[in-house]
């Protein structure tokens, strides 16, 4: 009986030991990465690669925020972010999408303004630059297309066909701008081109003229479908496909065809 008390009271011991340290270190780290108190600020823009929720705010490589939510408004990445009270950002300030390396976390980089007229709290910062789009600028420099469209709480379902999908697999997100608005649900043969299945969230409309593309995310990311919105008035039903298409960057194809021609055109000897 002894024996169990004492384990019983040790037990107790580590599990308060622990929790204190928990509340400690977040409280540790708040201070350090926001100076003991915050104000929001949002900012929007065209893709934003995948940001999430937490990632970093910095100036000149300096955190100096944190991301509180990202969402889509008007078809476009809405970023909320909570910036340390004692930092003072100015109204002609610009903010832009930005990786650490190759491989690093997608963070807000905040270039100050000098405008002398401060943002308040709630406001937006109107200049922006979105997530670098590395496999698209891959495409451009090689001569490839990535215009090659094919012709032609709850959540409803859209289809779409690609003529390749470069591994896409069920679970990956669907997004606009870079902000995850559903789920591939299931990716299968049809008629000898990829039917992708998506489930996309209820209160996002997507219209009849839009676009999806398969993406991938960095060097080294998940492969994901970006819709494109249309200027339609006339939004999908449940059930039906999105037509126009643009399939996935084959990045080692289009280097290999580069390097091909160019050696084939005397460019490289």
């Amino acid at each position: 009986m002894r024996k169990m008390s004492l384990e019983l009271s040790v037990g107790a011991f580590v599990v308060v030991a622990l929790a204190l340290f928990g509340y400690f270190a977040v409280r540790i780290g708040q201070a350090d990465s926001l100076g003991g108190g915050a104000y929001e600020l949002t900012a929007q823009f065209t893709d934003v690669g995948g940001l999430k929720r937490g990632a970093e705010v910095v100036i000149a490589g300096v955190p100096i925020g944190r991301v509180a939510r990202v969402g889509v408004l008007d078809y476009r990445a809405n970023v909320v972010m909570a910036i340390s009270g004692n930092v003072k950002v100015h109204d002609d300030a610009s903010a832009a999408v930005r990786s650490r390396g190759l491989l690093g976390e997608t963070l807000v980089e905040i270039t100050p303004g000098s405008s002398g007229v401060v943002l308040r709290p709630g406001e937006r910062i109107r200049e922006t630059q979105p997530a670098l789009d590395l496999y698209g600028l891959v495409s451009e420099v090689t001569g490839g297309s990535s215009q090659a469209a094919s012709p032609g709480g709850s959540t409803y379902e859209l289809t779409a066909r690609f003529t390749d999908v470069g591994g896409l697999k069920r679970g990956a997100d669907v997004a606009i701008a870079g902000v995850p608005i559903g789920r591939v649900k299931q990716v299968s043969l049809h008629d000898y081109r990829a039917n992708v299945l998506m489930a996309i969230a209820g209160d996002v409309r997507i219209q009849e003229d839009a676009i999806a593309t398969v993406k991938t995310r960095g060097l080294l990311g998940g492969t994901v479908v970006e819709i494109t919105p249309g200027g339609s008035e006339l939004d999908l039903k449940p059930g039906e496909r999105i037509r126009e298409t643009q399939p996935a960057l084959d990045l080692y194809g289009l280097v290999a065809k580069y390097i091909f021609e160019q050696k084939s055109g005397g460019g490289i000897r």
